[in-house]
C-alpha cells in the first residue's frame, strides 16, 4: 500500500498517541472538543469572507454550487415538480458606486455599503443562517439558497436558489433594490449625497450546463455589459446602461 503524507513525522504522531493515552476519559472528550472548533473556524476562514460581510467566499461558493450539482435530479417526484426544483437560478451584481464613495467619502463608506448589499443579499435569499436559506416555492416545497461574496472582484455577489423561475427572481430583485434604497437613506445621513448603485444580471441554468458554469456564465455577461457601458461612456454616448432591474442573460 502506497505512504500517505500526513504532513508531520512520526515522532509527532507518537507523541499525540501518548498524550491521550495519558488522559482521563473527561480529558479526552476536552481535546476532541478544542480540535473540533479549531477545524470550524478553519472552515470559516477557508469558506466565508470573515473579514467584512460574513458571507461565503468564492471557494465557499463553488462548494455550494458543487453540493446543489449533486442535489439535482436525486429526489423522486413528478415530473413537473422535478422540474422546477432542479431549476437553477442566478443574480448577480456589483456595488458600481464603490470606487466613487471610497474616494469622495472614504473606505469605512465603502465598507459600509459592501455590508449593507450583503445586507440586502442575504434577505433576498432569505438566509436562515450562515450558509443557506429556505426559499418558499408555490407548491409549499423547501429549497435551499446561498448569498455570497464570490465574483472576481471585492464589490461582486451573487444569489444562487433553485426551485425559482423568472418571475420569482424578478421579484427577488426589487426587493434587493428597495432594501438597497432604504439602506442609502440610512448611510445619507452620515454621508450627505451618498448614492447606493448595483449593476445586476439574471440568469437560469440551462439544461446542457452545469450549475457552476451557468454561475460563470451570468458573471461574465455582468463583465461584458459593463465594458460595453464603459466603452459607450467614452465616447460620449449615453447607450449600453444597465438598467434598474438589471438584464436577463439567455
Amino acid at each position: 500500500m502506497e505512504d500517505v503524507d500526513l504532513g508531520i513525522s512520526e515522532a509527532e504522531i507518537i507523541a499525540a498517541i501518548d498524550e491521550l493515552d495519558g488522559m482521563n476519559p473527561r480529558e479526552r472528550a476536552l481535546k476532541f472538543l478544542n480540535l473540533k472548533q479549531d477545524n470550524l473556524e478553519l472552515t470559516r476562514h477557508a469558506f466565508y469572507d470573515t473579514a467584512l460581510t460574513g458571507l461565503l467566499n468564492k471557494a465557499g461558493l463553488i462548494d455550494k454550487l458543487n453540493a446543489i450539482e449533486s442535489s439535482l435530479d436525486k429526489t423522486p417526484q413528478p415530473e413537473e415538480e422535478k422540474r422546477r426544483g432542479n431549476e437553477v437560478s442566478y443574480t448577480v451584481f456589483d456595488g458600481r458606486d464603490l470606487h466613487w464613495i471610497n474616494n469622495t467619502y472614504g473606505q469605512d463608506a465603502g465598507d459600509q455599503f459592501l455590508l449593507d448589499i450583503a445586507v440586502a443579499a442575504s434577505a433576498i435569499a432569505r438566509r436562515e443562517n450562515d450558509l443557506a436559506t429556505s426559499i418558499r416555492l408555490p407548491t409549499g416545497q423547501q429549497e435551499s439558497g446561498v448569498a455570497a461574496r464570490g465574483g472576481s472582484a471585492s464589490d461582486e455577489f451573487v444569489v444562487v436558489n433553485t426551485g425559482i423561475d423568472r418571475e420569482g427572481v424578478d421579484g427577488q430583485v426589487k426587493e434587493l433594490e428597495k432594501i438597497l434604497n432604504q439602506k442609502e437613506a440610512e448611510a445619507q445621513k452620515k454621508y450627505p449625497g451618498i448614492k447606493y448603485g448595483l449593476s445586476i444580471a439574471k440568469a437560469i441554468k440551462r439544461p446542457d450546463e452545469s450549475v457552476t458554469q451557468g454561475f460563470i456564465r451570468t458573471m461574465a455577461s455582468l463583465h461584458e455589459a459593463k465594458e460595453a457601458k464603459k466603452l459607450s461612456e467614452e465616447k460620449g454616448q449615453t447607450t449600453g446602461d444597465i438598467p434598474a432591474g438589471g438584464i436577463w442573460v439567455d
